[in-house]
């Protein structure tokens, strides 16, 4: 698949730059606080200390009467006093509060660079906000009819720029297209209408739908038996193409089996891969080419590679089937549906217009051995 559909990538390169910056700032301020906070609890110890210094200082001199009172205040204060034990817890508590906190940051701090990565992806998976997100990459496969209102879809849109998320004034007046996502100029061909229409003519589109249309443009996306179902019977080069792609299907087998046939399988590795692989699924390109004739004329120039080969194979044409109706001596093989009818049971060829329903001689033949296999164990019981 494409890139583009890699939703999870998309939202991380959209949202990525904005998270990390964000983180990044969170990291300073909370690496500044905690400076700080360093440093103011630096300060208070410094001052905690010089007073303590100072009662004992003043509890070994003479007992003066100043220096009685300064204690008697700073006791007061609960600077220095240890006489009551609940003053002290008072004065201690939001200390202990701020020292939990700085550990707290500290510990904040010290993420590792993995946690930080994980950090990052999960916050990027968030796509906008609540009312509006950028839009996504998908493929509409069905024709939208055209808006004649346009108020009515804005207001779907929460009165947001379906591009940018920028409001919109609630007046059809001031709708404009917006600037950022739209370009008028931009024209492409619209899957939807390929598919349901055979359409290809070149629409006004947005930037935004321009480039997930270049982006997909040579991807194999439509399966013909999924999406455009009605094409086929509708369009010839189509019905045409399916046949010339079963026989070629049926002579790569062929092909593959045989050890002379080196140069033929490179010029069908020329062939696009998933035309040789799996039918019915086609890109853009793909599509173009058959409305053009382009892809048949390829395809019909392969064929004829293929066929003048096996003409002139022995090996090949050992692995063919002679007519068991007409008995013939030409060699038929299955990838000739023009000309050839397989048995449904058996997978025997024929001629188309020898072969008889419910009258193959092979199957007769396995029958009759059947019928005579069981009689031969039913009379030796």
């Amino acid at each position: 698949m494409s890139n583009i559909y890699l939703t999870f990538i998309s939202c991380v390169q959209e949202n990525a730059h904005f998270i990390v910056v964000d983180m990044v700032l969170e990291m300073l301020e909370s690496a500044k606080w905690t400076l700080s906070l360093d440093q103011w609890l630096s300060t208070m110890d410094t001052h905690h200390d010089t007073h303590c210094q100072m009662c004992r200082h003043t509890s070994s001199a003479q007992d003066s009467s100043p220096h009685k009172q300064t204690c008697k205040a700073q006791r007061r204060a609960g600077d220095c006093s240890t006489d009551d034990p609940g003053q002290q817890k008072e004065t201690l508590k939001p200390l202990w509060n701020l020292d939990m906190t700085a550990d707290v940051l500290s510990s904040s701090l010290a993420v590792s660079s993995s946690s930080l990565t994980e950090e990052i992806r999960q916050r990027t998976r968030m796509r906008g906000s609540l009312n509006w997100a950028p839009p996504r990459f998908q493929i509409i496969f069905t024709v939208q009819p055209t808006l004649r209102f346009p108020l009515h879809v804005v207001a779907l849109q929460h009165f947001l720029c379906a591009g940018c998320g920028t409001e919109v004034e609630p007046s059809e007046s001031c709708i404009t297209y917006c600037e950022w996502i739209i370009d008028l100029n931009s024209e492409a061909v619209i899957p939807g209408r390929v598919l349901s229409c055979w359409d290809f003519g070149r629409y006004p589109v947005s930037d935004f739908s321009k480039q997930l249309l270049d982006s997909v443009w040579h991807q194999p996306l439509f399966d013909l038996t999924c999406v455009g179902k009605t094409l086929y019977g509708k369009v010839k080069e189509l019905d045409r193409f399916r046949e010339l792609e079963d026989q070629l299907l049926g002579i790569k087998k062929l092909l593959t089996a045989c050890r002379l046939s080196g140069s033929v399988l490179t010029e069908l590795e020329d062939f696009p891969a998933h035309l040789r692989e799996q039918p019915n699924l086609f890109s853009m390109d793909d599509l173009q080419k058959l409305k053009k004739g382009q892809l048949a004329a390829q395809t019909k120039a392969v064929l004829h590679s293929a066929i003048a080969h096996v003409e002139n194979c022995e090996l090949c044409l050992a692995r063919g089937f002679i007519c068991e109706f007409c008995r013939e001596k030409d060699v038929i093989f299955p990838f000739q549906s023009d000309i050839c009818k397989r048995c449904p049971v058996c997978k025997a060829c024929f001629h188309k217009k020898c072969f008889v329903e419910k009258k193959c001689p092979k199957c007769t033949r396995i029958q009759a051995r059947k019928n005579h296999w069981d009689g031969s164990m039913k009379s030796n019981t």
